[in-house]
């Protein structure tokens, strides 16, 4: 009788190596998810190992209990995925978990957060833009199963990358890590902020997160008792500059996850009026602080923020000027909000991003079947 061991499963670590934006924050927050469910249960996962394969020099490091951390490799980026990984990785499942990952590595689960480089290429480098639209569809056909994180973005990448929706499998983000920061109220005090007297946007400064849109909407309301920050700088692989800001808006360039607790709990209102998003963490971050969220009416964030926040158009300044007065001169629509964004947001935890992941592990990576045992099969 032949015995076949359960398979090995890698990880792809290269997300330790890039800055800390949503689609790194998923795969951090789900390893530490997959790490935390294994002490609990040691045979959740029945795998003969988990190994997470990190580049050298990352930048960041994870501290795991019980799946395997080797540094490995000679090179870096792209090249670092492509040679090294699939090399390292090729005796076993590879788990990537941030839009990319080898492609000569056979069985893959891959992770596909958005299709933005495909609707709105314009909102990156063209280095980044040619890379992706060739990487991504190749990856997404060969690859055993794929993963993303709304409904909005199995049926954009489904269109885009010439797959079926039915190869996608949704595990949804999740935002409760705000929670687990103490807040910085020192960042209110630097900035001369007064509470519940300045509206919050976060995020990368592209044309995609639509900040001059909040900037001509806050200066067509006219309103010297509030203010505007900004939170957030300009960085890869972004194309837009940081818009110009003057007294009445604080840019407060980046924070730390406690300052940005802070500012979500003392802000009236949190803004995000995106024009394509994957999923949108920074509205349920918000909602968990306590914070009234005003966001889109847009790609993945009806879906993200159901009725628990306040909607706007993301091409017109007006409305999205209508919503803030409404939110500032309205004590109980912000009351409202504040306990339906509570209730709401307090479904997308972390725990739940990885027990969907597990149950997409155990139904893709299955021990291989012996040759003796196909033939048995075949005959019946």
């Amino acid at each position: 009788m032949v015995t076949l061991l359960p398979e090995k499963i890698y990880i792809n670590g290269r997300f330790l190596t890039q800055p800390l934006s949503g689609v790194q924050r998923f795969a951090e927050e789900v390893v530490k998810g997959l790490d935390r469910a294994l002490a609990r249960d040691p045979g959740c996962l029945p795998f003969e190992q988990i190994t997470l394969i990190v580049p050298k020099g990352a930048r960041r490091l994870v501290e795991l209990e019980n799946i395997a951390v080797i540094e490995a490799g000679l090179l870096s980026g792209h090249f670092w995925d492509q040679l090294d990984l699939a090399r390292l990785a090729h005796d076993g499942f590879l788990l990537s978990l941030c839009n990319s990952g080898p492609i000569l590595h056979g069985r893959q689960i891959l992770a596909v957060h958005d299709a933005a480089v495909f609707a709105n290429p314009e909102n990156f480098s063209s280095s980044y833009r040619i890379l992706h639209r060739t990487l991504e569809p190749l990856l997404a056909r060969q690859s055993v199963a794929l993963i993303t994180v709304s409904k909005f973005s199995r049926r954009e990448l489904s269109h885009y990358c010439g797959v079926p929706e039915e190869k996608f499998h949704i595990v949804q983000n999740g935002a409760d890590h705000i929670l687990s920061q103490e807040p910085d109220n020192s960042v209110i005090h630097k900035n001369k902020l007064q509470e519940s007297r300045f509206l919050l946007a976060v995020g990368n400064i592209s044309r995609n997160k639509n900040v001059n849109l909040i900037i001509q909407a806050f200066r067509r309301m006219r309103r010297d008792d509030l203010s505007l920050v900004v939170v957030g700088g300009e960085g890869r692989p972004f194309a837009q500059s940081i818009p110009d800001v003057d007294n009445e808006i604080v840019s407060a360039g980046y924070v730390t996850d406690q300052e940005l607790r802070a500012l979500y709990e003392n802000a009236l209102g949190f803004v995000f009026p995106s024009l394509y998003e994957g999923f949108g963490i920074p509205p349920l971050e918000a909602m968990l602080c306590g914070c009234p969220v005003i966001v889109s009416r847009a790609a993945a964030l009806p879906e993200t923020c159901a009725d628990a926040a306040l909607y706007c158009d993301p091409s017109d300044p007006g409305s999205l000027a209508d919503r803030i007065q409404e939110l500032a001169d309205q004590p109980g629509l912000r009351d409202n909000l504040r306990s339906r964004g509570r209730q709401h947001a307090n479904r997308f935890t972390w725990e739940r991003a990885t027990s969907q992941l597990i149950n997409v592990m155990k139904q893709v990576v299955r021990p291989p079947i012996p040759l003796y045992e196909r033939s048995r099969i075949r005959l019946r």
